[in-house]
């Protein structure tokens, strides 16, 4: 609890545009309710969240234990598998170019 009280409090100081949350933990910490403990990041193509004014990025975390299912997080993300950790780069620019390109398609 103190974990989710500070990491929300620093990002109210320091006021960044994006995180990257790297892992289960970074992503509900961050953003608590709105990432119910049912979701798994590797299940699913990358989401961006928003709190407050900061966008908050998902992704899996480029740990050895996460290797198995590496595979399977890139290719739902429309990543070569081979890339291996280097595709979860990938994924993070991908996924930041649909939102810059959302938001510049606004009237």
């Amino acid at each position: 609890m103190l974990a989710l009280r500070r990491g929300r409090r620093e990002i109210e100081l320091v006021a960044p545009s994006l995180v990257v949350a790297f892992g289960m933990r970074a992503a509900q910490a961050l953003l608590g309710r709105e990432f119910s403990t049912g979701r798994r990041i590797s299940d699913a193509k990358a989401e961006i969240f928003l709190v407050g004014n900061t966008t908050v990025l998902p992704v899996l975390h480029p740990s050895p234990q996460n290797t198995p299912i590496l595979p399977a997080y890139l290719r739902a993300n429309d990543v070569d598998p081979s890339k291996g950790v280097d595709g979860i780069a990938e994924i993070i620019t991908n996924t930041l170019s649909r939102l810059k390109n959302r938001r510049s398609s606004r009237p």
